[in-house]
């Protein structure tokens, strides 16, 4: 977390921000982004991790974290409440117009 960006509402950022393991598919992608639509990424990984104890995403290489990334493929375990499976795969949908805001 040794990153931050100020930004005026309703702007688009531009710069990479944050740690690899928690940034939004734009980011990787290298695109101009709604820097509350990457905190809400950010925090489904948060949340990811508190219920299931790992990241939805690891690899100790960076183009492969990537590709996993820009894939959004994540298993959520069985034991998961259907809301909080819900809210996880809302906040961590690779469209970032598809994704929960804040």
């Amino acid at each position: 977390f040794g990153f931050a960006n100020i930004f005026q509402p309703n702007s688009k950022l531009q710069t990479f921000c944050g740690s690899p393991p928690y940034a939004a598919p734009e980011l990787y992608q290298c695109l101009p982004y709604s820097p509350e639509k990457v905190d809400v990424w950010s925090l489904g990984i948060l949340l990811y991790v508190f219920v299931c104890g790992h990241l939805p995403f690891d690899s100790n290489n960076l183009a492969e974290l990537r590709k996993r990334v820009l894939s959004g493929q994540f298993r959520l375990p069985f034991y998961i409440s259907s809301d909080c499976s819900s809210l996880i795969s809302h906040m961590l949908n690779v469209d970032p117009n598809q994704r929960y805001t804040i």
